[in-house]
């Protein structure tokens, strides 16, 4: 029987490229990013970040997401990609819920949890809120990570010094944009996004990584 000998040295270079698939499989890749400079003339400014994010349709953010509603608290993991109005959002961890996956557009939308369960909706709140109790609208959502209002919709916001939105206001949503940074030498995002609906919910996006695609 023919037998197939290793040499130490294949060995060893074998060896090598599984360490360093391991490592690069559990490295978080994100966009290079730049501290923001203040400005003194926030509203100028802002229509020059504002053109540039309205370019950005692709995107994958990855961190941590808090809920308070009625008072209680939890907290989980998330993995979001955005490409145009189609999305794909993970949640997983100590939320108690496994990892479950909401995935789809404004017309369709699909469930998938880690048990190999499935459901399909028209509605992403309507499937959240059935599934965790709260919910987030996609609609804004997909303008509202960028800082961005949803058009032809009424809205009210107030911008820092940087010329970004610090505080925006929209269909009964309060959203309030912290840690601001520069991807990629030309689009503003925020690292932290609270999000409040009345005085029974508030949502924390911790965003950890922004790897742009656009």
């Amino acid at each position: 029987m023919f037998k197939k000998h290793i040499t130490p040295t294949i060995a060893l270079y074998s060896f090598f490229i599984a360490f360093i698939l391991l490592i690069t499989g559990c490295t978080t890749i994100s966009t290079p990013k730049t501290p923001l400079m203040p400005t003194t003339s926030p509203q100028t400014q802002w229509q020059s970040y504002q053109q540039n994010l309205q370019k950005l349709t692709q995107w994958q953010a990855s961190g941590v997401i808090g809920i308070i509603i009625n008072h209680k608290g939890e907290s989980a993991n998330f993995i979001w990609k955005q490409n145009k109005q189609n999305f794909w959002i993970q949640i997983y961890g100590p939320l108690g819920i496994g990892a479950t996956t909401f995935s789809g557009d404004d017309h369709q939308v699909e469930l998938k949890r880690s048990n190999g369960e499935m459901i399909k909706s028209q509605s992403l709140e309507a499937l959240m809120q059935s599934q965790l109790g709260w919910n987030l609208p996609i609609e804004g959502l997909y303008y509202w990570a960028r800082g961005l209002h949803i058009p032809k919709t009424p809205y009210s916001k107030t911008l820092n010094n940087f010329g970004l939105v610090q505080n925006l206001k929209q269909q009964g949503w309060q959203i309030q944009y912290k840690d601001y940074m520069l991807y990629d030498t030309q689009y503003p995002l925020a690292e932290k996004i609270i999000f409040r609906y009345g005085d029974d919910l508030k949502i924390t996006l911790v965003i950890k990584s922004w790897l742009l695609n656009p």
